[in-house]
């Protein structure tokens, strides 16, 4: 029997075009193992790192060129060590030990592009002209090795500050950290909000605007929620950012009323910015455009009385009073009034009338006061009720 038959023949054989891997660290951290077949059939196999520090792209391969990429991710050790290992590759072409020597170099500097940067403040400015290319630095491991080799005092806070997945927010906090930027906060100027409207104006809605100012210049966020759950508020933007603001550091958040969602003649809400412990005051205050007192309801037959008028346009308005009996009397039929007055008038019922009353046994007559406020072309009317008899309750 030829064995030949049964067999992959030629048997394949592996080659690889590197004799050893070799890094100081602060000159590269990434390279490429080249596999190839020089006998026959098709190669196959596993690669394995023996130390955390290199890691692999694969585990294992197929074919007879195939590239295997490696990187050098040192931050589970320190500055100054040297790290030996091996990678080992086992294949039906045979089994190949690749030693490791790793050199964690101790450089003070960063490399950025063409620039080296040695402080936290040269990395700040270039983070100002550089920003994307920045925050990728910043998130390298290459950033910390930097930054323990130069001795930077708050490396716990910095690996807590990096899991944060808002890279803008987690770069900014690092730059406070560091004293580059002061942390940011907001001020308002005005914290109380009084609107008033009237019971015959509630179809257009108050359109408010809260003044914002931003101090410091750090990343900002800040989530606006109402206090209570209600509808007759609503808020233009729930969330703020440093985007929002203006050069310089002004922003209008604005706020809408919705007049005919209100059933109560007061409310009292709050605006309340979460993180700042900030809030402003909403105050709403529901008024007839006019208001009518009487001093009393009940009169004698011959009584006087006064009607209170309280107008609360902000407007000279126009009073009209029509007696619904010809025995109430008033002075005159219009009155202009500004803000509030009171009007005098008299009740003297007939002799005919009392007659009436007495031969019928009724205590008391009622009987109506019609007025109409007259603002620009609004007319608004009421009515008072009165009660004249011998016999008052």
């Amino acid at each position: 029997m030829n064995l030949k038959e049964f067999l992959e023949y030629p048997l394949p054989n592996i080659q690889i075009d590197i004799d050893k891997i070799a890094i100081n660290m602060n000159e590269k951290n990434s390279g490429v193992i080249n596999i190839k077949n020089i006998g026959g059939g098709i190669l196959s196999g596993d690669i394995v790192s023996n130390t955390d520090c290199l890691l692999l792209d694969k585990e294992n391969f197929l074919g007879n060129d195939v590239k295997i990429e490696y990187n050098i991710v040192p931050s589970v050790y320190s500055s100054g060590e040297f790290i030996k290992s091996e990678v080992v590759i086992i294949s039906n072409g045979g089994q190949v030990y690749i030693p490791v020597y790793i050199t964690i170099s101790s450089f003070d500097y960063l490399q950025c592009i063409k620039e080296k940067i040695y402080t936290i403040k040269e990395f700040y400015g270039y983070y100002l002209k550089n920003y994307i290319e920045a925050i990728r630095i910043f998130y390298s491991y290459e950033f910390m090795i930097w930054l323990k080799n130069i001795n930077y005092k708050h490396i716990d806070v910095v690996e807590e500050i990096l899991k944060d997945s808002n890279k803008q927010r987690a770069i900014d906090n690092f730059f406070v950290l560091s004293k580059m930027k002061e942390k940011s906060y907001i001020k308002l100027s005005q914290k109380i909000f009084k609107y008033k409207y009237f019971t015959t104006n509630t179809e257009s809605d108050i359109i408010g605007i809260i003044p914002i100012k931003l101090i410091g210049s750090g990343y900002f966020e800040e989530d606006i929620v109402l206090e209570d759950d209600i509808d007759f508020i609503k808020i233009l933007k729930n969330k703020i950012t440093n985007k929002d603001f203006d050069e310089d550091g002004n922003y209008n958040l604005e706020f809408r009323i919705l007049k005919n969602k209100i059933n109560n003649f007061f409310e009292r809400r709050k605006i309340v910015f979460n993180k700042t412990n900030e809030s402003v005051i909403i105050e709403l205050s529901k008024k007839k455009p006019v208001e009518i007192l009487l001093e009393k309801e009940y009169f004698t037959t011959t009584d006087s009385g006064v009607l209170k008028i309280l107008n609360n346009t902000e407007k000279d308005i126009i009073i009209e009073i029509v007696p619904k009996d010809t025995f109430i009397f008033f002075e005159g039929k219009k009155y202009l009034v500004s803000k509030y007055t009171e009007i005098g008038f008299n009740v003297k019922m007939t002799g005919f009338l009392k007659a009436q009353m007495d031969f019928t046994k009724r205590p008391n007559i009622e009987s109506e006061i019609l007025i109409k406020a007259i603002l620009d072309d609004d007319i608004y009317k009421m009515e008072k009720k009165i009660y004249i008899g011998n016999n008052l309750i």
